[in-house]
């Protein structure tokens, strides 16, 4: 009799979980349906491999494959016809699953690449260390460094030859 007990109760409980169980997982596939119900989705082109700074359109177009995203994730600009390309370039490196957005396109001579033997850098300047933030692209612009800066001493003082200033364009 105790046994017997102790089997109905078994059965009782498993049988319990597993109608809570199905219970639940229909709830939150109902939710889910609810929740992206309403969503439409549109056509964009993403990414599919790295494509470079500086690449032609066809680089681009080989690289990118047609993607469905919900709406209210597509990014302001993104492109949506490959004809949209046009003759641009990449003005910048193209990484794997963005979207093709055509703020990161630009006209070949508008984007500025290293020639041989020349290296390409990049600082961040406060507002006041870019002149009120007025540097634009082309201006000149002095660059000072110091070399070794942190061997001087009192009696080791800094000389011209320690310091180098030159002129680039932005």
């Amino acid at each position: 009799m105790k046994n017997n007990r102790r089997v109905i109760g078994v059965v009782a409980a498993t049988l319990l979980a597993t109608i809570g169980t199905a219970a639940l997982v229909g709830y939150v596939r109902s939710a889910k349906d609810k929740a992206i119900g309403d969503e439409t989705l549109i056509d964009v082109y993403v990414v599919d491999e790295l494509v470079p700074k500086g690449s032609g359109p066809d680089d681009i177009k080989a690289s990118v494959s047609l993607a469905k995203v919900p709406a209210r994730l597509k990014q302001a600009g993104a492109i949506t016809d490959l004809d949209d390309v046009g003759e641009n370039v990449a003005a910048a490196d193209l990484q794997p699953g963005d979207q093709l957005v055509a703020a990161r396109l630009a006209a070949e001579e508008e984007v500025a690449t290293a020639g041989a033997g020349m290296v390409e850098v990049a600082a961040l300047l406060d507002a006041e260390r870019a002149v009120g933030g007025m540097l634009q692209k082309g201006n000149l612009v002095g660059v000072y460094n110091e070399l070794m800066p942190g061997l001087r001493t009192p009696e080791a003082p800094m000389t011209p030859a320690d310091l180098l200033l030159s002129w680039s364009r932005v």
